[in-house]
């Protein structure tokens, strides 16, 4: 239903449905061993079907691939970090 794309020459990862796109998660590569955050956007008529949690998760593994921690900058971004015990690993506060 909906796919994810990284680009990385601009540092995000889109959502696209039905070639779409819906939503994005930003991010800046900082130094070695850092990834900031900086914007999640998802349109208004897909909230609620927990894209913004996949675009965090698809910037997650994207970390952890490039043995990276993240500083998640972005609100929504830090509130999904800060209730999934999960990402503590990559989690840089």
């Amino acid at each position: 239903m909906f796919e994810y794309r990284l680009d990385e020459a601009n540092s995000r990862f889109a959502v696209f449905h039905e070639n779409k796109e819906i939503g994005e998660i930003s991010f800046v590569k900082t130094g070695e061993h850092l990834l900031i955050i900086d914007h999640t956007y998802v349109d208004e008529k897909w909230k609620g079907h927990a894209i913004g949690n996949a675009l965090v998760q698809k910037v997650v593994d994207f970390a952890i691939a490039e043995n990276r921690k993240i500083i998640p900058l972005c609100p929504f971004a830090k509130k999904v970090f800060d209730r999934t015990p999960e990402y503590e690993a990559v989690y840089s506060r």
